[in-house]
C-alpha cells in the first residue's frame, strides 16, 4: 500500500445513509421557509425510527 491510499475503519456502506439524509435536507432546504417544518420533522421521525431499530439495546427496555 502507497502512502498516498487512505485507510478506512469504516465500509463503504455506511456511506450511502449519510447521502440520503444530504439529499432529504438538500430537498427540504430548498423549499420555501414556511414549507419546510413538515420535511424536517419527517426526517427527524425517520431518523429517530432508524436510530431506535439499529440500537440493540432498545428491545431489551
Amino acid at each position: 500500500m502507497s502512502t498516498d491510499e487512505q485507510v478506512r475503519d469504516e465500509p463503504v456502506a455506511d456511506e450511502q445513509p449519510g447521502a440520503e439524509v444530504l439529499d432529504a435536507l438538500r430537498d427540504i432546504e430548498s423549499k420555501p421557509l414556511a414549507d419546510r417544518a413538515d420535511g424536517y420533522r419527517a426526517l427527524a421521525e425517520r431518523l429517530r425510527s432508524e436510530l431506535e431499530h439499529s440500537d440493540p439495546g432498545h428491545e431489551l427496555g
